[in-house]
């Protein structure tokens, strides 16, 4: 069974199409790259596949489950169990700490917070950001937002990764261990990964090169 499938996934803001009528699957243990130019819809497509947005006409199936359909409170539910998600600028809650900001995937799946905390902490050290328990959101760079993000997606063994531009305010050594660690872990446990980047090396990392050009995909390629 893919992990992703989309099935004529079309998507519109008002009256600019984002995306039309795009089928996409992804397999177990496959790394996907998505290019293209800016404004051709790779961010919505991850935004869909992550069912952050709902589709408006199509379907979006991610590890059986039929996103497409569900309300927000479901999409959100399953997202949080399934699925890690690397916005570009890190998007950290504000009020929280760096440390809770990792571990609150875990915290809202009921996990007991002392073991939740202990998780981060360790995937924290793994991205090169160990942090004090009390360092916010507000005294990181943008680099440093963006390891966390990644330490935050990776803290419940996802079964999809997503990823929008990861490493794009990181320096090449950062966003080599980012990256490895965002591919390299979830692919070993069984899961997969896709890629949103305009960065060739990060895009090289990949198994296939989806490319989309105004809303739909161009063309796809075997990198591996």
């Amino acid at each position: 069974m893919s992990t992703v499938e989309l099935s004529g996934v079309s998507h519109a803001y008002g009256r600019t199409q984002a995306l039309s009528d795009v089928s996409l699957s992804v397999e177990p243990e496959e790394v996907v790259a998505v290019t293209g130019p800016s404004g051709c819809g790779k961010s919505t497509l991850l935004l869909l596949t992550a069912g952050v947005l709902r589709a408006q006409s199509g379907r979006v199936v991610v590890a059986g489950t039929e996103l497409s359909g569900a309300d927000d409170a479901a999409r959100a539910r399953f997202r949080r169990r399934q699925i890690g998600l690397v916005l570009q600028f890190g998007q950290l809650v504000e009020d929280l700490s760096v440390r809770d900001n990792v571990a609150l995937p875990l915290l809202l799946e009921g996990h007991r917070p002392a073991e939740a905390r202990a998780a981060a902490d360790g995937w924290l050290d793994r991205v090169g950001l160990p942090v004090d328990p009390g360092t916010m959101p507000a005294d990181l760079s943008g680099g440093q937002a963006q390891l966390a993000a990644g330490a935050r997606a990776l803290v419940t063994g996802p079964r999809l990764l997503l990823a929008d531009e990861p490493t794009a305010s990181l320096d090449p050594a950062a966003g080599r261990v980012l990256l490895d660690l965002l591919v390299g872990t979830t692919v070993q446990a069984g899961g997969s990964v896709v890629l949103v980047s305009h960065d060739n090396a990060v895009a090289a990392r990949a198994d296939r090169e989806v490319r989309l050009r105004r809303g739909a995909i161009a063309h796809q390629v075997a990198l591996s």
